[in-house]
């Protein structure tokens, strides 16, 4: 046997994989060897098939076999004893022109590589990146108390829409002549009035009743694609580039009498007797705030970052070798255009994956048992938050989590990458920057776009 590399570009390179015949003769002898003690045929008993009657039956599907399972292994090791770190897998290229199985004699395999590249990542060398630090106005706690005084109000149903009525109903995309557009966006959702900014459509709003129906224009009701994205459940790119109007057909009208700002709700809110003054309430409730909007900044901070490392990087790919692996491996067909649009997400994505490992290899970062039972914790307590689950049915729940390997692996992904945004946080020098949370939402969508 003889295996050879090739190198095409910098990181493209070309398998060869010769065979003789005693790389293979004696593995194929065996094979047929062991199918004929079991082999039956019309007029042999089991195991007295002659020896030249499999071979010319089955010789060639055996032969194939045999270097398939040979030269799968030669690679396997070639790859690892070289140190030859590899991108998608090896594509084999087509040999049938050379390689004659009617006489087998030598046989030659090719396979293409793309090859990663070399990933040299200092800390030291990154510049100070802007972090966000939100301020909790006044304003913002109103709202919050607000919201928690509706979550744990009184329930009714009156016969008709007030300006503070919470509606339930079924959004029907229409076509542009009104009809109810076949293969349209639907979604059963809530609606609070109040929250609707066009003062048109609000007025249509109140005074409207259960199995009534009403049409409007969801960008121009909300002017907030957030909400819109949520209210149709489709994503915030879809929702920017909507214009069609929606009929909403009413299926119950909800009002909910704020509940009184008194011991009772801070119970509810945080727990019997933890919070006894309404000062403390608020304080509380800040807090709260500030720990959501800390989240929202790391998160912020955690992706610049990685766009700084990556433009610094600026890591080359095999491009071409990673384009024709995808089209030859997915699943599921995909077309040129398709690939052209989605590659460049892939390749960061693919890029991002590389240097993160480096980090994770040079700063000895692991992932151990212990972190993949409370990653699968928290999720389970994602799953089901409106439930009280007590803390033995969780790691009853967090258990039967990971014993699929797919959430095994997704799991130690998962905490790898935030150990590694750890460390970068501590590493990576901040340009702190105060901000309102209308400026960091304003600065995030104008970074989206």
């Amino acid at each position: 046997m003889n295996i050879t590399k090739e190198d095409v570009t910098q990181l493209n390179s070309l398998i060869r994989i010769k065979l003789t015949p005693s790389d293979y003769k004696n593995d194929v002898d065996t094979a047929i060897k062991k199918f004929r003690k079991s082999a039956t045929m019309p007029g042999f008993r089991a195991g007295h098939v002659p020896e030249g009657m499999i071979r010319k039956m089955y010789g060639k599907s055996f032969l194939a076999d045999e270097l398939n399972r040979i030269v799968s292994k030669s690679l396997h090791e070639y790859l690892k004893e070289n140190n030859l770190m590899v991108l998608g897998d090896p594509l084999p290229k087509d040999t049938e022109h050379t390689n004659n199985f009617e006489n087998p004699s030598d046989f030659e395999f090719l396979f293409e590589i793309g090859l990663a590249p070399a990933i040299n990542f200092d800390v030291a060398s990154i510049a100070a990146v802007d972090y966000y630090e939100i301020e909790v106005d006044d304003k913002r706690v109103e709202t919050y108390i607000d919201d928690l005084r509706r979550k744990h109000g009184k329930f009714s149903n009156p016969e008709q829409a007030e300006e503070s009525s919470i509606l339930y109903g079924e959004l029907a995309e229409l076509d542009e002549n009104g009809n109810v557009k076949e293969g349209g966006i639907t979604s059963t959702t809530t609606l609070s009035v109040e929250l609707v900014k066009d003062a048109d459509t609000r007025k249509k709003l109140i005074g409207i009743k259960k199995d009534d129906t009403v049409v409007f224009n969801p960008n121009k009701a909300m002017q907030d694609v957030t909400e819109v994205a949520y209210m149709l459940r489709i994503d915030k790119d879809k929702a920017e580039k909507l214009t069609s109007d929606f009929q909403y057909k009413i299926l119950s009208v909800n009002k909910v009498e704020k509940a009184d700002i008194n011991q009772e709700l801070f119970d509810k809110v945080f727990g019997e007797n933890t919070v006894t003054t309404e000062q403390d309430f608020r304080e509380r409730v800040k807090a709260d705030i500030a720990a959501m909007f800390r989240h929202e900044s790391i998160h912020k901070f955690n992706h610049d970052t990685e766009d700084a490392i990556l433009k610094q990087m600026n890591l080359s790919l095999p491009d071409e070798f990673l384009k024709k692996w995808i089209m030859t491996m997915n699943e599921k067909p995909i077309t040129t255009e398709q690939l052209e649009k989605e590659y460049p997400s892939y390749s960061r994505e693919m890029q991002w994956r590389m240097i993160e490992n480096e980090i994770a290899t040079k700063q000895n970062i692991k992932v151990e048992q212990e972190d993949l039972k409370q990653y699968a914790a928290s999720v389970i307590m994602q799953q089901f938050g409106q439930y009280s689950l007590g803390a033995e049915m969780i790691e009853d729940f967090a258990n039967r989590y990971l014993q699929k390997q797919e959430n095994v692996s997704k799991a130690a992904e998962a905490v790898k990458s935030k150990k590694v945004f750890d460390y970068l946080n501590q590493m990576v020098p901040k340009n702190v920057k105060n901000v309102t949370y209308d400026e960091f939402t304003h600065i995030v969508r104008e970074h989206k776009h």
